[in-house]
């Protein structure tokens, strides 16, 4: 009996430790899905927050080479003009010669995994025929083994390679599945990041051909300035000729009244030249700072936005006196002010009176007025109306849109498309009412000063 109890005790002392070693393992266990759990959720968040392809690698790497218990590890991302999978992030003493440099898209396991599309786990990989020594031969690391995983988006292609090296333990399957979804989200952020880019790169180049529209509209005063003072100085020395050739005495009242009308063209001719260049000047800096991948935001000032209906005027007046067309603006006395880009403002403006004007007959009218909106006190209306021809609905459907369809011959259609942009970012909304033959009236609203920030207008 007492040898039956001896067994019985044995027996439940085994069964103790069997369990508690259980527990234990379950324990660890949870402790390594948890932490593996944790390394796929930083993944994604780097996935969906990282702002650039250097910081997204480098952030995916170093979760990857730490979730494995790796000694070193890279990111290789496909260059396709060059043909190569380039070193975009590196882990390790060989971080400093290889990052940036490239190797060919079919050499050794990185490229072999790229090709195919299929991941290698290898804990003895100079055993390999597909293994190529020249990275560790340049850097002096030894490669022992590796987990290698193609960067691919469900459904996509491989963008990339991801390759984790030298396990302190030997890799497992379980690691090789943890760096697949890993992997998953990683590419999953880089599609994010290039997509961004290409489509910062098209907002970028339209917004380069909005602005070759604008510097043609601002160099026409400069162009036109030139050849009225080219006509002008040969108008007074042929008058001049005239006066010291003729027989008779110097005339010295019509003298004095070339000199002064002279002066008087002089005066505006060269004030509209100096103007015009130096916005031209501020528009070629936005574009130098566009090229650098800045997209400048306005810059805003609460002001009466009469001054830049008056330079508006002043500029296209010329113009439409040309071709007999009455072009006056007017006002209202108690229209607030509006914080606005005053250049771009004038670049909005001037586009919308320039089209009126294209689009009205000799002899007809154009005019500009502003005031107080009436359906919208807490807006400042601005309408330009003219009696042109009018234009069809599938026209008016598209102004102030990307898609904007030209009506003037070589137009671009980049006018009201400029106009659209200036106005949605000063907050305010444009529209226009057209009838065939009639004429058509374009109406900006813009916020009244400190409107936009909750604070009361004065009256």
């Amino acid at each position: 009996m007492v040898w039956t109890g001896i067994q019985k005790s044995n027996q439940m002392t085994d069964e103790n430790v069997t369990l508690r070693d259980e527990l234990q393992r379950l324990q660890n266990e949870c402790l390594v899905r948890d932490r593996q759990f944790n390394a796929l959720r930083r993944t994604s968040l780097a996935a969906m927050q990282s702002s650039n392809m250097e910081e997204l690698t480098e952030r995916v790497l170093d979760i990857a080479v730490r979730v494995v218990h790796a000694d070193a590890g890279s990111i290789f991302l496909h260059n396709p003009g060059s043909r190569k999978l380039v070193f975009a992030a590196v882990v390790g003493d060989a971080s400093g010669p290889l990052t940036g440099t490239g190797i060919p898209e079919d050499r050794g396991i990185a490229g072999h995994v790229f090709q195919t599309g299929l991941p290698i786990l290898d804990d003895n990989l100079r055993m390999r025929s597909d293994f190529d020594p020249d990275t560790d031969n340049r850097t002096g690391f030894q490669t022992r083994s590796t987990i290698t995983i193609p960067l691919c988006a469900p459904g996509g292609r491989p963008v990339g390679v991801l390759q984790v090296l030298n396990g302190q333990a030997p890799f497992t399957q379980r690691d090789l599945s943890v760096l697949e979804v890993l992997c998953t989200h990683a590419a999953l952020g880089i599609e994010r990041i290039r997509l961004a880019a290409q489509s910062r790169d098209a907002q970028i180049g339209h917004r380069v051909g909005e602005i070759a529209h604008d510097i043609k509209n601002l160099m026409t005063p400069i162009e036109s300035g030139a050849l009225t003072a080219q006509s002008l100085v040969l108008g007074l020395m042929h008058d001049l000729n005239a006066l010291i050739e003729s027989d008779n005495p110097p005339c010295r009242k019509q003298l004095d009244a070339a000199i002064h009308n002279a002066k008087d063209a002089a005066g505006w001719i060269l004030e509209d030249v100096v103007t015009s260049a130096e916005r031209v000047r501020r528009r070629t800096e936005y574009i130098a700072g566009m090229v650098k991948g800045r997209l400048p935001e306005p810059i805003l000032e609460a002001d009466s936005i009469l001054g830049i209906i008056q330079q508006v005027q002043k500029t296209l007046g010329r113009y439409a006196k040309s071709r007999g067309i009455d072009l006056y603006c007017h006002v209202d006395a108690s229209t607030y002010p509006v914080s606005h880009d005053k250049d771009q403002m004038y670049d909005a403006l001037y586009n919308l009176v320039n089209n009126a004007l294209q689009a009205t007959p000799d002899g007809g009218t154009v005019s500009i007025t502003a005031c107080n909106s009436i359906h919208n006190p807490s807006m400042v209306e601005i309408s330009i109306t003219d009696t042109g021809h009018g234009m069809t609905e599938e026209t008016r459907s598209k102004l102030f849109t990307d898609e904007v369809i030209s009506t003037k011959h070589g137009g671009t259609g980049l006018g009201t498309s400029i106009v659209g942009r200036v106005v949605r970012e000063h907050h305010g909304n444009v529209s226009v009412k057209s009838r065939l033959g009639r004429g058509s009236v374009f109406t900006v609203q813009l916020p009244a000063y400190n409107v936009a920030h909750g604070k009361t207008i004065a009256a």
